[in-house]
């Protein structure tokens, strides 16, 4: 399959659903490659996409839905809204039956006084109900002329029926659709970790067209077009602040924990969640271009791409798969010429099919490398692949950032340093009332030490933010101000108590007209 598209080709991706091993989505695109005139075509399993090269501009898209759904799959359809349609889950549901049919098999076997034929009914059901999506994708690899671990189970199914073993066929087939269906569920959560990154980032967004703001979908706004990012709203698009000041919690895209000031010309990023101010900005990045596009599209590279551990396996399954048949049918064969037995030699053949079925091996690393790498994800780590990520068994070292990786990234109240006659509980009670109508994430740190120590806050009216600098609010007739050096200079500059002020960035101060009254 080549990895490049000819240059007269024509690239179409089509959203694939009920395809969750890598297997069948190789078996897939062999089979649309030979019937749809199709140049090359990869599956990408994590996104469940499939991207086709093709040579002519009019697909037969007819034929390459009959194509898919023959091996279980089908095109996933839209709503108006935008939203995928859910279908039943038929696998979950002929499982259960299989599943409960095999138990009913199973009691009328040990129970006395139960026809035969009952039991052999409730196998049968069982059988063909749990067998129905592994014959599909079995017929479906023959069609290509591939041996995989399908066509494996059929023959063994249809080789213990034929011997009068019905128990062990049914219980193979509810076994063998089990981890299937267990597989799915694996690739399912995989697949959720890019659903919520793709959660992350608005489909809406308030933009500016002449002295109006106007709601209209992230796909139709421009670059340089201006948006409006009210107190609590997601960022739709990455862009420079062109008016207004707030605090930007950026952690979903940076993992930066602590919210982050903005002002005009700051850099802000799609998905990033705007804080208690309002601003308007213009966009950098279309939104296939943004910086969580691109993190989301590294994801689905990372998982499509193969560490050496998986090429390695699946190179060995190609030769594995023949060499059981082949041994299979030898000692279906060989042995009873000899010492005869026909019955009893069969039915180790199909013992061995059975235990050699590649399935476990397949099966094993595409979707452990794909959970790892989505676990990685849904934490805020970005492996850039496969090969990377084996990697990371000799890895001997590793530098950690510290905040919000080896610690809570919560800011949290160390100490309350009082420059007046009021003690440190009379400040946060003063602190308190006017924090407590506040979102500032430095505000919430002074709310938990005032809940902690049970203190009453009091009660605040008149209360104003400044962007960038405090809060401000009367408490019995008396003004109050909270903020950052840069605010308290506005107001005490040149103060004799400046020499003593902590110079941190973390610290902020109290103060009224009168006096600075401590630090936090």
């Amino acid at each position: 399959m080549p990895d490049t598209p000819d240059n007269t080709t024509t690239k179409i991706t089509l959203p694939v659903h009920g395809i969750d091993c890598a297997v069948c989505g190789k078996t897939l695109c062999t089979d649309l490659e030979k019937t749809a005139n199709i140049a090359s075509a990869r599956f990408n399993l994590l996104s469940s996409e499939i991207e086709l090269d093709i040579h002519n501009p009019a697909l037969d898209f007819p034929l390459v839905k009959r194509v898919i759904s023959r091996h279980g799959g089908h095109i996933m359809q839209t709503n108006a809204a935008g939203k995928t349609e859910k279908s039943i889950n038929w696998e979950r549901l002929l499982l259960i039956i299989s599943g409960s049919f095999c138990a009913l098999g199973i009691l009328a076997d040990v129970a006395s006084g139960v026809d035969v034929a009952y039991t052999y009914a409730f196998y049968a059901i069982a059988i063909l109900t749990g067998i129905v999506f592994t014959a599909r994708k079995a017929l479906a690899s023959l069609k290509v002329f591939s041996l995989d671990m399908h066509v494996l189970m059929c023959i063994a199914v249809i080789g213990a029926v034929g011997i009068g073993e019905w128990n062990e066929a049914a219980m193979v087939v509810f076994l063998f659709s089990l981890s299937n269906l267990l597989e799915s569920y694996s690739v399912d959560r995989a697949r959720n970790a890019i659903t919520k990154l793709m959660q992350l980032s608005p489909d809406v967004a308030y933009v500016k067209r002449g002295n109006e703001f106007f709601s209209l979908n992230v796909d139709e706004i421009n670059k340089n077009e201006i948006l409006l990012i009210r107190p609590g709203e997601r960022v739709p698009l990455d862009g420079v602040v062109s008016d207004g000041n707030s605090h930007i919690d950026q952690s979903p895209i940076t993992g930066e924990s602590i919210p982050v000031e903005v002002k005009p010309d700051d850099t802000v990023f799609a998905g990033s969640i705007n804080g208690h101010g309002v601003i308007e900005v213009r966009v950098t990045h279309i939104s296939s271009d943004t910086t969580l596009a691109r993190i989301i599209n590294l994801v689905k590279e990372a998982a499509s791409s193969k560490p050496p551990v998986q090429r390695f396996v699946d190179a060995f399954a190609k030769i594995y798969t023949p060499i059981i048949v082949l041994l299979a049918i030898l000692i279906a064969t060989v042995p009873p010429l000899i010492l005869g037995n026909w019955g009893e030699w069969f039915y180790r053949s199909l013992v061995m099919l059975i235990i050699a079925c590649p399935c476990a091996l397949v099966i094993s690393t595409p979707v452990t490398i794909i959970s790892g790498l989505t676990r990685a994800a849904r934490s805020g780590l970005l492996i850039k692949g496969g090969s990377f990520l084996e990697l990371a068994g000799e890895i001997e070292n590793i530098v950690f950032d510290k905040t919000g990786t080896l610690t809570k990234g919560e800011p949290e109240l160390q100490h309350i340093r009082s420059f007046s006659s009021l003690d440190a509980d009379r400040l946060l009670a003063i602190a308190g009332g006017i924090e407590q109508k506040s979102e500032h994430h430095l505000a919430k740190a002074i709310m938990q030490r005032v809940y902690k120590k049970n203190i009453q806050p009091l009660h605040a009216v008149q209360v104003l933010t400044y962007p960038g600098k405090g809060i401000a609010g009367e408490i019995n007739g008396e003004n109050y101000y909270i903020g950052n050096e840069r605010f308290l200079n506005e107001y005490h500059h040149g103060s004799n108590l400046n020499g003593v002020l902590e110079k941190n960035e973390s610290s902020f101060y109290i103060w009224n007209l009168q006096e600075i009254l401590g630090e936090f």
